[in-house]
């Protein structure tokens, strides 16, 4: 039997030493110092909940939900199950200076590359197999596209998968183990803003190639 190994790794890590771009007010938003491909992104602390808003009851049995004192300003009317946003610089609202590239976050580009594989021979028979992976790194579920997300052309524009199904529900109120937050009829821009929330760990292993075989002798 005759048996061999082999792999590769590469590591790599860059940093943006100097980039033309004007001083940023808060150092989080400068892109000098970050890694090519860094995410620059609003953080996502999850989605609101009723604890968040006054609620009133109205006489038709909607509900109307004002946000709590002391709560940032998201700029729109926001409702339990939406995406709650950091306040990142404290001023009570959130706009384009709570945007941040230090969200904790790997670079969409992968840092680590590596592969690896096996290959035996036996009396004329062959055999090999080949994995291949990646490492940090990070993935945006919007892809640059928000059409990820259900009913963004309106419900008449658009079909809903069923991956649409693990979302927030007023059913379960506090539940945050969903992939999307409350859906709407309509485009809303608010959840679909560029956040933590839609990026997920890129990191793979995966069987690239198998292969067997039988080497006959000349004759």
């Amino acid at each position: 039997v005759f048996a061999s190994v082999r792999g590769n790794l590469t590591y790599a890590k860059n940093r943006v030493e100097e980039y033309d771009e004007v001083p940023q007010v808060y150092q989080y938003q400068a892109y000098t110092g970050q890694s090519i491909g860094q995410p620059f992104v609003y953080v996502a602390e999850g989605l609101y909940t009723p604890d968040d808003f006054d609620i009133v009851e109205n006489a038709d049995g909607s509900k109307t939900y004002t946000l709590k004192e002391g709560m940032p300003n998201p700029g729109t009317q926001v409702a339990p199950g939406d995406i709650k946003y950091k306040d990142l610089n404290g001023d009570g609202l959130i706009n384009e200076y709570d945007m941040t590239y230090e969200n904790g976050l790997n670079s969409t580009n992968p840092e680590l590359v590596y592969g690896f594989g096996l290959n035996l021979e036996y009396k004329g028979f062959f055999a090999g197999i080949f994995f291949q992976g990646v490492g940090k790194t990070t993935v945006n579920l919007m892809s640059n596209s928000n059409y990820f997300m259900p009913f963004i052309r309106g419900v008449e524009g658009g079909s809903a998968r069923m991956e649409a199904l693990s979302h927030w529900s007023a059913d379960n109120p506090y539940n945050q183990d969903v992939l999307y937050p409350r859906i709407h009829a309509a485009k809303f821009d608010h959840n679909i803003e560029k956040s933590t929330w839609w990026y997920r760990d890129g990191s793979f292993l995966r069987l690239k190639n198998v292969e067997f075989g039988y080497e006959f002798s000349k004759d």
